[in-house]
């Protein structure tokens, strides 16, 4: 039977291959302090960008000199960085020192503030006693305007009133002095042209009608118009007089009632004038008491407006105090990193100087090969043995 083969061994998987750590690049102090100071002159606020742009650059070459190899120019660069970086460290601490004057101001601004809100307040409550004075001053206003123009009104309906009877009058008179003209004359004298006198008599009853005379005139009227005048017997001649007479007496009372009726419409014009004279001043008052209430009104807005920021003015006294700690702690934080960071670099560069060189190392003397030193024992062995035999001699 054929000898059976071992089988191949597997084999084992090739080990990861650890990734090459990147060793961090050597830090150079001088450069990071450069670049300290640097931050550091960009904080000036006096300085044109331009200057400091050109003066970092040439900062950082004269302080990566050592002091004692600067030359002229160098030490005239580091000089104006120093006079930039005071600047910054004087600035810092005037603000410091304003924002500290502000915070002890405070309790001075809290009692002005504590004042003016006192004064806003009764200056709102002396607005609105003026705005309810003129409330009720202008309501006053506007019931005498009321009453006037009611006044007016009145005089106006009795003015109308008694020219209106008066007009009646007048043509209650024109309407008898009419019916004399048109029809009683033509007819009482017999000048009727002919074949109207019916007529006429027709339209003269219908006028009388209206006048209210006794029934018996009236009755015997139409009979005894229409004749002629020479036709006429006595109780038709009286009773055309006796009309005649009637109209006559009538217009002449009308005359008188007219007459009478003149000074009662003199006198209710009269009247009229007078309303509409206070009438005019009741408007005009109310007017101005609505301008003075308006104006009341508005100042009293503006009161309530100046008490609401007088108001909110003192109640902003503790943010504000609060805000101007937390200024001061962000200041004085700001002022401790320049002096800790830009200042202390610039300094530690600027008094930076060569390290001392190193004295030389004393040399030590050569140790004597073995051969030397047996060749020096034997020489002196040689000379104590010759010494020996000189003194047995």
């Amino acid at each position: 039977m054929p000898a059976m083969k071992r089988p191949a061994a597997a084999k084992a998987p090739a080990a990861a291959k650890k990734p090459k750590v990147q060793e961090p690049e050597p830090v150079d102090p001088v450069q990071v302090h450069c670049d300290a100071v640097s931050e550091g002159l960009f904080r000036s606020s006096e300085t044109p960008t331009p200057v400091l742009n050109m003066l970092s650059s040439m900062a950082e070459g004269a302080l990566r000199t050592c002091k004692d190899e600067r030359h002229k120019y160098q030490e005239s660069v580091v000089d104006m960085v120093a006079g930039i970086l005071s600047g910054v460290e004087v600035e810092a601490k005037s603000s410091i020192e304003q924002i500290k004057e502000k915070i002890e101001g405070m309790g001075e601004t809290r009692l002005q503030r504590e004042a003016t809100a006192q004064s806003a307040d009764a200056d709102v409550a002396s607005k609105r006693a003026s705005t309810q004075e003129h409330k009720h001053a202008l309501a006053a206003d506007a019931e005498a305007f009321k009453a006037a123009k009611e006044g007016l009104s009145a005089a106006q309906a009795a003015f109308k009133a008694t020219c209106k009877e008066l007009d009646a009058q007048i043509k209650a008179k024109e309407r008898l002095q009419a019916i004399l003209a048109d029809f009683v004359n033509p007819l009482a004298e017999g000048t009727a042209e002919a074949g109207s006198a019916q007529r006429l008599a027709t339209s003269l009853m219908a006028s009388l009608s209206k006048l209210g005379l006794d029934e018996s005139m009236m009755s015997a009227i139409p009979e005894a118009i229409v004749k002629e005048p020479s036709a006429r017997g006595a109780f038709d001649t009286s009773v055309v007089s006796g009309l005649k007479e009637e109209l006559d007496r009538r217009i002449i009372t009308g005359d008188k009632d007219i007459a009478a009726k003149e000074p009662a419409k003199a006198e209710a014009n009269a009247k009229v004038l007078d309303a509409q004279g206070e009438f005019e001043k009741a408007k005009e008052k109310q007017h101005k008491g609505a301008t003075a209430y308006t104006e009341a009104r508005d100042a009293q807005k503006a009161a309530e407006d100046a008490l609401k920021v007088a108001n909110k003015a003192l109640a902003d006294v503790d943010p504000e105090v609060e805000a101007l700690q937390k200024e001061l702690t962000s200041a004085e934080k700001d002022l401790e990193d320049f002096c800790n960071g830009p200042k202390h670099s610039f300094e530690v560069l600027r008094d930076r100087v060569l390290p001392p060189s190193p004295a030389p190392e004393p040399q030590e003397a050569e140790t004597p090969s073995k051969a030397e030193a047996e060749a020096e024992c034997g020489a002196e062995a040689e000379t104590e043995g010759t010494a020996e035999d000189t003194g047995a001699a």
